[in-house]
């Protein structure tokens, strides 16, 4: 695993920051949610956002956010409130089940990418402007996309998501078979 990332934390301190898949918790009035972004350097964050985001910033992060879509801020008003949280790449299936009980994903058994392609992505996306799941191309090259199942609507109900590769059809069918025997189980 990535610097001490457990299933109890993956809390990271300031001078542990490489060129990074980082996340912190933020509050909206409904829920809790995980916010990500890649850490660059220099204390600089590229994460995506809605226009209008109502986190507290500097005046210069006030700036950028204006537009919302791909911006780059500071590392305090990425982080609001938050800790700093570091997502893993590379864990086992049993670790990923784990550590994403629900719609929250703080990690992935996808390889990540080096550094220097990671960036190129973040800040070509800054320049042209990305959607969802972000910090996750950046970091793998790969697109997420909500899986749905006809056979059995909980993962998709729960909204998890799932990499359209191969690995993310085994989590996919792992998260089924187990749903089915749990299921199968009450009723007999």
């Amino acid at each position: 695993m990535d610097r001490g990332v457990t299933l109890s934390s993956s809390r990271i301190d300031r001078c542990q920051l490489r060129r990074d898949h980082i996340y912190t918790w933020r509050k909206s009035a409904l829920n809790v949610y995980s916010h990500h972004g890649i850490y660059e350097s220099d204390s600089k964050v590229i994460h995506f956002t809605m226009s209008c985001s109502p986190t507290q910033t500097c005046w210069d992060c006030a700036q950028a956010n204006r537009k919302g879509g791909v911006i780059i801020t500071c590392l305090d008003c990425f982080l609001g409130t938050g800790d700093i949280c570091l997502f893993a790449y590379s864990v086992p299936l049993w670790f990923h089940a784990m550590a994403n009980p629900g719609i929250q994903v703080t990690c992935s058994m996808e390889p990540q990418d080096p550094p220097e392609t990671v960036l190129h992505r973040a800040n070509k996306l800054l320049a042209d402007g990305f959607g969802m799941h972000f910090a996750l191309y950046c970091k793998t090259g790969h697109h997420t996309k909500q899986s749905v199942i006809k056979l059995h609507p909980a993962p998709a109900i729960l909204g998890i998501n799932y990499p359209s590769r191969p690995l993310g059809k085994a989590v996919a069918t792992f998260a089924l078979t187990a749903s089915l025997i749990k299921s199968f189980g009450k009723h007999h």
